[in-house]
């Protein structure tokens, strides 16, 4: 059987960031925006789809050495973006902060899992965690509002600990996150 995976960190429940998620939501509540559950936000490191399950403890055996290495660190949320631009806005998303332990984790994954026989990432890491998907605005004066919301953004740190494999279930159009397995980072 195929399943939809991914690695990523888990985005904890911080207050001023849900303040800001909040905001957004308001300022876009009668547009055609799909927001996700804030308590299910997190920064993908990388997305493994279509694979046969049987390979699932194959994948553990694969990331996990690489990702118990590493020390927690520091992540800083820095801002709000709009994707792709301000015209035609697709998704928003929180920008996370260049990360130098974060990114060769990253890569040192995606290296494995290529050997393995995964297709390379197709775009390089740009570490973001989306919290919503724009349909379509039909007031484009709430996308001037939303970047006034974000020059005023302050950043916000949080401390990643841990990985998780997240096996991503379809049910009824909405995607859920089953976790798999959770990697702990060295203490």
């Amino acid at each position: 059987m195929l399943k939809n995976m991914m690695l990523a960190i888990k985005v904890p429940q911080i207050k001023q960031l849900e303040s800001i998620y909040r905001r957004c939501q308001k300022l876009l509540k009668n547009e055609r925006v799909k927001f996700y559950p804030f308590d299910d936000l997190v920064l993908i490191l990388r997305y493994l789809p279509d694979f046969d399950a049987e390979f699932i403890s194959e994948i553990n055996r694969i990331v996990a050495p690489i990702i118990t290495s590493y020390k927690p660190f520091t992540l800083q949320i820095q801002g709000i973006d709009i994707y792709p631009y301000k015209i035609l806005p697709k998704v928003l998303w929180f920008r996370v902060g260049e990360n130098q332990p974060l990114r060769q984790m990253v890569k040192e994954i995606d290296t494995k899992l290529v050997e393995f026989g995964f297709e390379p990432e197709f775009f390089d890491f740009y570490p973001h965690i989306t919290f919503a998907r724009i349909r379509k605005v039909q007031d484009t004066r709430k996308i001037d509002q939303l970047e006034k919301l974000f020059a005023s953004f302050k950043p916000i740190e949080f401390t990643a600990d841990q990985v998780i494999l997240y096996e991503n279930i379809e049910i009824q159009k909405s995607i859920v996150h089953k976790v798999r397995n959770r990697f702990k980072l060295q203490l």
